[in-house]
């Protein structure tokens, strides 16, 4: 398996935000709902044989300054436990499971997902604090977990410790949007709600399920708008735009605690990913 991330995504999310002291953290996840949805397995035989609804197979940090070539080898990395090369298996509840083995049955149920820029500084302070504090709790059961996982506890803490600098709007659309228009389609709508709305889309991804990611700049004005309690411009908007679409199945937050998808699989399309286009 090479993967290699498309050149425009590069330029304008990880090297346009990434830097020397922030950082993104990249993840697998395989998701149990998509093969129930999808009708691959019944919902009995997929919780038969994967007990958890979201299982993480793998994550890495990279640093913000990382070349092309870096980024692309540490993800390539981070796919590997899914080759018959290193043949790994995880326990999930209990379940043993070999991610080839999934990887080889369900591809599309596999996401590969990363977050926008990590405090790199914050996080390494937050990992200190916290290293004392267990090593100096007399716990050993804490203390060997810690000591076993360090590598895993470092990316947990920094996947938690967002830049400051660098938090955008996510809108997240959990609705199938994808089987109903065309991608170009979509894409227009989307130039079309940016244009209605002021808002300022850095990135735009279809999801597993068919629905959408919506990454967008955030200040003063657009604050108002987003995260508006009531007449919400951006759900009434999107519903308009979208037939199907109901309120509750638009969630609206920030990036500092989301993760969006990267082309990996057949599901995924970007639809937008140019942080310079302003309406």
């Amino acid at each position: 398996m090479i993967y290699t991330i498309p050149g425009r995504i590069k330029d304008d999310i990880f090297h346009k935000l990434g830097n020397s002291t922030n950082g993104f953290v990249f993840l697998i996840i395989f998701r149990r709902k998509w093969l129930i949805t999808n009708q691959y397995l019944s919902e009995e035989e997929a919780i038969e044989l994967f007990p958890s609804s979201e299982m993480c197979f793998g994550k890495c940090l990279i640093p913000g300054d990382a070349t092309d070539d870096k980024i692309d080898y540490k993800v390539n990395q981070l796919l590997s436990v899914m080759t018959d090369c290193v043949e790994k298996k995880m326990t999930f509840k209990g379940i043993s499971c070999s991610l080839e083995s999934i990887y080889r049955s369900y591809p599309e149920a596999i996401s590969l997902m990363f977050t926008f820029p990590r405090d790199l500084i914050k996080a390494t302070k937050r990992l200190i604090k916290k290293s004392i504090d267990v090593m100096f709790s007399n716990d050993m059961d804490r203390i060997i977990r810690m000591s076993q996982h360090y590598d895993q506890e470092w990316i947990s803490v920094c996947q938690s410790t967002a830049d400051r600098n660098h938090i955008y709007g996510f809108i997240d659309i959990d609705y199938d949007i994808v089987s109903k228009y065309y991608l170009i389609v979509i894409r227009n709508k989307l130039f079309e709600f940016a244009k209605q709305t002021g808002l300022t889309i850095m990135y735009a991804v279809t999801t597993v399920s068919g629905g959408l990611h919506i990454i967008v700049e955030l200040n003063d004005h657009t604050r108002k708008i987003l995260f508006a309690k009531s007449d919400n411009l951006v759900c009434k908007l999107l519903m308009d735009l979208f037939e199907g679409i109901q309120e509750d199945m638009i969630e609206i937050g920030t990036t500092s605690n989301k993760i969006t998808h990267l082309p990996f699989n057949s599901n995924i399309d970007v639809l937008i990913s140019d942080s310079r286009i302003v309406f």
